[in-house]
């Protein structure tokens, strides 16, 4: 009950604290004065009790060692008497009964000769105990606590004669000790008020500002926060108001925050055409946007605070039970279709449903979003549809552009063979005038005919490269493991016997492995390392390299690196297209070549590029899917 009371107030609790930190100071410190005063007067009394026995053995000694046994007990009943006629409130010292005996024990003399006779053994403990012991010439010793009993031995002529016991009532002390401690209690009921009043009105001083303080809280988040009371304080309680009105600040601001939030979400939901809506677990709707109440023509109030059973069909209100029981069970989103039955038509929606966390990573909450895809099934269907029909007039135009290949290929097979022999007539002929003629032919007919025997050789290359490339597309691709490395060198090793004046530093980089056609590839490395070897025949150290390197975007590239003529990268579109050449006639060639390369490689599933700089050499790369 005590508890529960001061539980209620804080001003109780400083109140009682301070009264009990005063109450128990002054306890504490009045209990040290009692004890110091009383531990004085019990000295002062046992310092008077041993100053009267040493004083009545020094006047008692000549009557022991003679065994003067009626002066003895004149002078012990004298002293006896005397001292019951003092004031017992005044006197310290209060005699209860002095023995004398001599040093083998024997009782000399008693204030009580009725209890105790002469020249018998005295069975007093103290004297049983201690009696023949020299050592113990004066003894001081309470026995129990109101007796003060002093023993001191009885010297003649330096020799111990007997012992005296002097037994002293504690009473004129009890009656200090009470004395002083009804004083104490007395000054301690006056302290104890003057500190509960004193408790009390500090209690309330320390209070009041915290009462102030109580009485603003409410106020906190609301922007009006009034904390002008402690604008004269210097104190904590001012630190603390401005700590609480910064904190209003800042709820407050947060407040604006997530209304500010909750209206942009508000916003988005219920302009969302979607359905969107938020269950507890127990499946009981929290929220539905606006579209959920358009599409199903019920309202928010309708709806929170339902399950599905009491808003649907039990066919549909099981099936969404069972997609929630889904979401709680695996804590996981899950994604479905499903179709519902709208004013007599049926809709397909797509829906998400996933589990909603709290602060502590619980699930509270199923939250589910359906979109209406009614519309895009039908387009599906209807793409579908044409995509059957699309394939089937892919089908057929393939067929029909393969059949036109195939007879393009064969006719330029046909051309290309059947223009050899009429070339085969026009430059036989023509070296037969040379040799036949010679003499009989003029300076300017000779150069004519020169310049058919050239032509004719070209166009027998341009045939060649022609047949190549047909042959290029008909060829089927047959993969495998190919060194490419020496094939490079090779390819090299020819064209260093067709030239042997040449000198070209070549690098060739060891073990380029690739999975590609043996034949085909060998064609690559031909062309590209013959245009590297023929566009630096004119360069001073010339140099030619190939390998290969890893990148992150297109893997192994394979690359033949030159220091020849190059080119402008203006007209790079054009380096792979058939009869397009970016030199002039100082360099041979038919246009062919490359066009044929890229041809193979696009056939490998690769890509080809090239990078140049006119007068600084060029670099292709290539790939090999």
């Amino acid at each position: 009950m005590i508890k529960a009371w001061l539980s209620r107030s804080f001003n109780r609790q400083v109140t009682v604290m301070l009264l009990l930190v005063g109450v128990v100071s002054s306890s504490v410190y009045a209990s040290y004065h009692f004890y110091q005063d009383y531990s004085y007067y019990r000295h002062l009394m046992s310092q008077q009790a041993v100053q009267l026995s040493n004083t009545l053995s020094q006047t008692l000694s000549s009557d022991v060692y003679y065994k003067n046994y009626f002066n003895l007990w004149s002078v012990i009943q004298k002293i006896y008497k005397n001292n019951l006629m003092e004031d017992k409130k005044q006197s310290l010292i209060i005699i209860k009964e002095i023995s004398v005996v001599d040093n083998q024990g024997k009782l000399l003399s008693h204030t009580d000769h009725n209890k105790y006779k002469i020249n018998t053994i005295y069975t007093h403990p103290l004297i049983k105990n201690k009696y023949l012991k020299d050592e113990f010439s004066r003894l001081t010793w309470f026995d129990d606590d109101d007796t003060l009993i002093v023993y001191s031995n009885i010297s003649h002529d330096d020799k111990t004669v007997g012992y005296m016991l002097i037994s002293y009532d504690m009473l004129p002390l009890q009656i200090l000790k009470n004395r002083a401690l009804k004083s104490y209690l007395i000054s301690q009921l006056i302290i104890f008020v003057v500190i509960g009043f004193a408790a009390g009105f500090i209690a309330k001083k320390i209070s009041s500002p915290l009462n102030s303080i109580i009485d603003i809280i409410p106020d906190i988040g609301s922007a009006k926060l009034n904390v002008d009371i402690f604008n004269d304080r210097k104190d904590e309680f001012k630190i603390l108001a401005e700590a609480l009105k910064n904190s209003d600040d800042k709820i407050s601001e947060s407040h604006r925050e997530i209304l500010k939030q909750k209206q942009k979400m508000s916003s988005i939901l219920d302009n969302s055409s979607a359905i969107i809506y938020m269950k507890d677990i127990n499946g009981r709707y929290l929220l539905v946007n606006n579209m959920f109440e358009k599409i199903f023509k019920l309202s928010s109030k309708q709806v929170v605070g339902k399950t599905d059973f009491d808003i649907f069909s039990a066919a549909e209100a099981k099936k969404n039970t069972k997609n929630d029981a889904l979401v709680l069970e695996n804590e996981t989103p899950i994604h479905f279709e499903e179709a519902v039955e709208i004013d007599e038509s049926l809709h397909t929606y797509i829906a998400v449903k996933f589990p909603v966390l709290d602060a502590d990573g619980n699930i509270y909450a199923i939250a589910g979003i359906s979109t209406d895809i009614t519309q895009r099934k039908k387009i599906e269907e209807e793409l579908l549809l044409h995509k059957d029909k699309l394939e089937l007039i892919v089908k057929d135009r393939t067929l029909e552009l393969y059949e036109t290949l195939k007879e393009m290929e064969a006719f330029s097979y046909s051309v290309s063979h059947d223009l050899r022999s009429p070339l085969r007539s026009i430059n036989g002929f023509s070296q037969a005038l040379q040799e036949d003629y010679s003499d009989d032919l003029t300076d300017e007919a000779k150069d004519y005919i020169n310049r058919i025997v050239r032509a004719t050789d070209r166009m027998g290359d341009i045939i060649d490269d022609l047949l190549l490339l047909s042959r290029v597309n008909r060829h089927d691709v047959q993969k495998k493991t190919v060194d490419l490395s020496p094939l490079a060198e090779k390819v090299i090793q020819q064209l260093q016997a067709q030239h042997p004046e040449r000198q070209v530093d070549i690098s060739i980089k060891e073990g380029v492995c690739v999975s590609a056609d043996a034949k085909l590839i060998q064609i690559v490395l031909e062309n590209i390392l013959g245009n590297a070897w023929k566009y630096t025949s004119k360069v001073e150290g010339a140099y030619i390299e190939f390998g290969q390197l890893e990148t992150e975007d297109k893997g192994t590239v394979f690359y033949v690196k030159d220091n020849g003529a190059g080119f402008d990268m203006a007209y790079a579109d054009n380096l792979f297209k058939a009869f397009q050449r970016l030199h002039g006639a100082e360099y041979e060639g038919t246009g062919i070549g490359l066009a044929t390369v890229n041809r193979i490689i696009q056939r490998h599933s690769g890509e080809i590029w090239a990078e140049s700089e006119v007068g600084q050499g060029s670099t292709f790369y290539f790939t090999l899917g």
